[in-house]
């Protein structure tokens, strides 16, 4: 009875242990945003905007009320359906093309983040991808 108990606990704390070690890693030939976001919704040249431009405030880590509306950490864009990604990056566009994102109290701490006419045409082209 003690060596069932002994084989069934090894086995289960196996299982726990390789589950573990493996759950994170992103499949093979995922690109370099969907490695950190485990995404592949976001490429590259747009995710660098992202990331320079937005996570500050719509990311995990910034602990503020941004995040509420769209959240950039790893799993969370993944998270969300098809349907919700399109309309966020819908709105992303949008607010960007208007001005009020990024933040003017926030572009004042970082003007080099704020993101180029180049930059915000290249995320509504993604945004547009997704909407299809």
């Amino acid at each position: 009875m003690k060596k069932k108990i002994f084989l069934v606990s090894a086995i289960c704390s196996l299982f726990l242990l390789t589950a573990y070690l493996f759950h994170s890693q992103p499949a093979t030939g995922m690109n370099h945003a969907a490695i950190r976001l485990n995404i592949q919704a976001i490429p590259d040249s747009v995710y660098i905007v992202f990331e320079r431009a937005c996570m500050d405030c719509h990311s995990d880590a910034s602990g503020g009320f941004a995040k509420s509306k769209v959240n950039f950490s790893k799993g969370k864009w993944n998270s969300y359906s098809k349907e919700k990604q399109a309309d966020k990056a819908k709105d992303i566009c949008k607010v960007m093309k208007n001005g009020s994102m990024p933040k003017k109290s926030w572009i004042k701490s970082n003007p080099n983040g704020v993101p180029t006419p180049k930059e915000i045409n290249r995320i509504c082209k993604w945004s547009d991808d997704l909407q299809k």
